[in-house]
């Protein structure tokens, strides 16, 4: 009960936190997005630019989505849920990370299990953990020689679900921190580079 109640204490504080400054991250975000709605009416943009530009669009929308959803942490919501294809969801999150693998020198391996079941989730809810946990992965190589993430899906041993598992070359999680990485403010970064919210 005493965990149950520091737990609850956290969600209550996070979400009194989140909500207070949403409204100012909201603000720079609106203008970028005018912005790129007024760079998608130019004549000029070639397909390569356009592309670019559909994907900052994108992303926009998910900060828009995510910010709106920090101000949830304190309170239970209903999530509608959809049907959906897992590998297709997985592999649209790594094409987010395309640019980056390249420029990293990452390599992707990936084995997607071709008769995985429809699965009812909220998407974006899925896509943001994937996000993380990828995020995760890229600087837990940072500095690494072998820069290899490996990404699979298959159906668990019921048949009626499946599992995802992604795996990199980089260190690891030390053994103290494990039962840690889904509380909520805790992380090994440095303050300015982490908020420990990634995984919550």
């Amino acid at each position: 009960m005493r965990e149950l109640l520091l737990q609850s204490e956290k969600l209550a504080a996070t979400g009194r936190l989140m909500s207070g400054v949403a409204h100012e991250i909201l603000n720079p975000v609106n203008i970028i997005s005018m912005r790129l709605q007024i760079l998608k009416l130019s004549q000029s943009l070639d397909e390569k630019a356009a592309d670019a530009l559909a994907v900052c669009e994108n992303q926009v929308k998910r900060i828009t989505r995510i910010l709106g959803n920090l101000g949830q942490f304190s309170r239970v919501t209903k999530e509608e849920r959809t049907p959906n294809d897992l590998n297709e969801v997985v592999g649209h999150v790594l094409t987010l990370f395309a640019p980056q693998f390249k420029e990293e020198h990452i390599q992707v391996d990936t084995a997607y299990e071709a008769t995985l079941p429809l699965l009812s989730f909220a998407r974006s809810r899925i896509e943001q953990v994937f996000f993380n946990v990828i995020s995760n992965a890229l600087e837990a190589m940072s500095g690494m020689e072998k820069r290899v993430l490996t990404v699979s899906t298959a159906r668990t041993s019921s048949g009626d679900d499946a599992q995802v598992v992604l795996s990199d070359t980089g260190p690891g999680i030390d053994i103290q921190n494990m039962n840690r990485i889904f509380d909520p403010f805790f992380t090994t970064k440095n303050r300015t580079e982490g908020t420990g919210l990634g995984l919550f």
